[in-house]
C-alpha cells in the first residue's frame, strides 16, 4: 500500500504500521474505508511528504530526524495518530530550538507553538 501526496507516493507495510500504531491498526481492521483489502492508496492532503516521511520513519525505526521536516507538522501528525513518544520528541526539539534562538526567533517559535496547540485542540 502507499500514501499519496500531491503527486508523490510513500510506500509502507500495513502489518508494520498496524503493529506500531493503534490508530492505524483500527483504521486497517475496523469499519473504515482503509480496511478494505483492495484499497492500496491512502491520500494524505494536509501534510507535506517530508513530515509524513519522518512519521513513517519513526514507526519503522523508533528514531527521529527532523532535518528535512517541519517539526510542528510532525507534532500534528503524531497527535493525529496517537504517538505520544513522538509528541515528546517533537516538544523536546521545539524547546531546544527556542533555547538556542535569538529573542525574536523565540517569539516566532512561541507563536508557532500557540497556533499548533490551537489546531490540535480544535
Amino acid at each position: 500500500m502507499h500514501f499519496l501526496f500531491t503527486g508523490k507516493r510513500l510506500y509502507a507495510n500495513r502489518s508494520v504500521l498496524s503493529t506500531r500504531c493503534d490508530v492505524m491498526k483500527r483504521m486497517f481492521s475496523g469499519n473504515f474505508k482503509e480496511s478494505k483489502s483492495e484499497l492500496t492508496e491512502i491520500e494524505i492532503p494536509n501534510f507535506s511528504t517530508e513530515s509524513f516521511l519522518v512519521f513513517l520513519d519513526f514507526l519503522y525505526s523508533d528514531h527521529v530526524n527532523f532535518e528535512d521536516a517541519n517539526v510542528f507538522e510532525v507534532l500534528k501528525i503524531a497527535d493525529m495518530y496517537g504517538q505520544t513518544r513522538l509528541l515528546t520528541l517533537c516538544e523536546y526539539s521545539i524547546s531546544k530550538k527556542a533555547q538556542y534562538s535569538s529573542l525574536r526567533r523565540r517569539a516566532d517559535t512561541l507563536l508557532q507553538v500557540l497556533l499548533c496547540i490551537q489546531v490540535i485542540r480544535v
